[in-house]
């Protein structure tokens, strides 16, 4: 069961704590700053209890037009068990609450939060397959021209007389030159459609984003 903090819940705030001095140290909360970001009007906590007892919890700020997640955690015998995605889930409930949510920041990559932000699906993956075939047919045509049509090579006494025939020879070429378009093709592409270019402020509201804070930037629905 996921349950908002409100500040009568002593014995919960308590284990939160507990919680938070065991599993981040010395950037743990304090206990006054946990039972504040109770008390507050732009935070909350959620914790996931299991025979009343917190077994996870999610931290979160509102900052007007961003929510900042400041804590996440499991109970160690309860992890990799989908607790903390649950808790994440929390983020849809934003979309009944008239918010839109614009943009999520993480330091590292979420799984599940495209499909619950109802992001459609990349389609990086069919350009990266269109640029393997441009290095494909560049790389046949590159080893058949120079090769066997332009400088025809007379090794050991056995000319090129077809691509076909040599074809086994050029496959390390051709294969590099496939690998090659795909990648370079395809961080281009990334970079384009990202937006993202040499001297480019970054668009996060918050740095610490890049480092150790979830953000998640809303918007009041129009």
């Amino acid at each position: 069961m996921i349950k908002k903090l409100t500040i009568n819940d002593v014995d919960y705030i308590e284990q939160i704590f507990n919680l938070e001095k065991d599993i981040f140290k010395n950037s743990a909360f304090s206990k006054e700053s946990t039972e504040n970001l109770v008390k507050a009007d732009n935070s909350f906590i959620y914790a996931y209890l299991i025979d009343e007892k917190v077994c996870g919890y999610l931290m979160v700020l509102d900052s007007i037009d961003v929510y900042e997640i400041l804590a996440i955690a499991t109970v160690e015998e309860y992890r990799n068990k989908g607790i903390a995605q649950e808790l994440l889930d929390k983020i849809k409930e934003l979309k009944s609450d008239g918010k839109e949510i614009q943009e999520v920041y993480t330091p590292f990559y979420v799984h599940g939060l495209a499909e619950a932000l109802g992001l459609k699906r990349t389609r990086l993956g069919k350009a990266t397959f269109l640029y393997g075939l441009i290095g494909l047919f560049f790389g046949c045509w590159l080893t058949y021209f120079t090769m066997i049509k332009d400088w025809p090579m007379d090794i050991g006494g056995k000319p090129n007389a077809t691509f076909w025939q040599n074809l086994p020879a050029f496959v390390p070429v051709i294969f590099e030159l496939v690998v090659y378009f795909a990648a370079h093709l395809l961080v281009i592409s990334f970079f384009i459609r990202s937006r993202l270019y040499p001297f480019k402020k970054a668009e996060n509201p918050i740095k610490k984003s890049s480092d150790d804070k979830f953000v998640i930037q809303v918007r009041d629905k129009k």
